[in-house]
């Protein structure tokens, strides 16, 4: 007789059953009623097909595999028929997935996913913590101190993030439509350029480095030189200069400045800032654009072309621009 390891069979009297214990097919039969266990290393559903199977992986341990064929568990809340059901489903047949689904008339359902205790509940891949949500007080941090961000540059960006403080409290009453009550809109953007980028064969070269959206407050600006651009032959290095503004040529941010000079920044002084940008010009801190605006940085040759077209006749320079905008949606 084989040793009893796991699966327990209540069986009426009017149901015979049919499984595969071992590989080997096997009726159960009730008369009147059956009560008792069955030993196996292995218990497959339908004898003829044989592809739904429990395996004991190890003690205390249950698996449900068989060799390479992906597996799905569901947990049915209501089944009508293959096409009508509300289920969850825990799933290896594609990208791995755990959730709830619906088909036919059965109703959408909240998905909880966490900790009935007071303990916390944590994120993890390539199995390290990354994200907590605290079981006392429910405050989401990082696993680890400064390490892990929210999005990525230029892909994969929160749209925008609704804080509770500061707010303001909302009024209310006929006429008034709170729109926003309270979203973080301020944000700074950091772009390099690099002598690369400007192939011209003029005296002059243009570069966009992005875009405003519209109703955008430019709140502050700052340029870094942090390699002087050089010329390699045909302008001359002592001669170069740049500016960044609203379009090409334009200087409305940061006004006219050495580009071949040592390394240092620009715009932290107010004699170094554009038309619109210095403290006499800028509009509560900073220039607002109500339609989409580019923003350009233009290289200037005193004497002779900076490129020939297609490549450039700078053999260094690069330059860092940092623009803080705040978003007025």
């Amino acid at each position: 007789m084989k040793k009893i390891l796991f699966l327990l069979l209540l069986i009426p009297s009017t149901l015979q059953a049919q499984v595969i214990v071992d590989n080997v097919a096997a009726s159960l039969s009730s008369s009147p009623a059956f009560a008792g266990t069955v030993s196996a290393n292995t218990f497959c559903l339908d004898s003829i097909n044989k592809d739904v199977c429990l395996e004991r992986d190890a003690a205390n341990i249950l698996a449900q595999r068989r060799t390479t064929n992906a597996q799905e568990f569901r947990v049915y809340k209501t089944f009508t028929n293959s096409t009508n059901y509300e289920r969850i489903i825990v799933s290896n047949t594609g990208t791995p997935f755990v959730g709830f689904e619906i088909a036919g008339t059965g109703s959408a359902n909240n998905l909880q996913v966490g900790n009935r205790s007071a303990g916390n509940v944590t994120l993890v891949t390539n199995n390290t913590a990354r994200w907590v949500v605290d079981g006392g007080a429910g405050h989401l941090f990082g696993a680890t101190d400064n390490t892990f961000d929210i999005g990525a540059t230029a892909a994969s960006r929160p749209r925008a993030l609704f804080l509770a403080q500061p707010s303001i409290t909302p009024g209310a009453g006929t006429g008034l439509t709170v729109n926003d009550t309270g979203s973080v809109r301020s944000l700074t953007s950091k772009y390099t350029v690099i002598n690369t980028a400007f192939v011209c064969a003029a005296t002059t070269c243009d570069f966009t480095i992005g875009t405003f959206p519209s109703n955008t407050l430019l709140e502050h600006v700052l340029v870094s030189l942090g390699t002087p651009f050089a010329c390699t032959a045909v302008c001359t290095s002592t001669t170069l200069s740049m500016v960044l503004g609203k379009g090409a040529g334009g200087s409305e941010y940061i006004a006219s400045f050495d580009a071949d000079a040592a390394a240092n920044i620009f715009g932290d002084a107010d004699a170094e800032l554009g038309t619109l940008m210095t403290r006499a010009a800028a509009i509560q801190g900073g220039t607002y654009n109500s339609s989409s605006q580019v923003v350009v940085i233009r290289l200037i040759s005193g004497t002779g072309n900076i490129g020939n077209g297609s490549v450039t006749n700078l053999s260094g320079g690069s330059v860092t621009i940092w623009l803080t905008t705040k978003a007025l949606q």
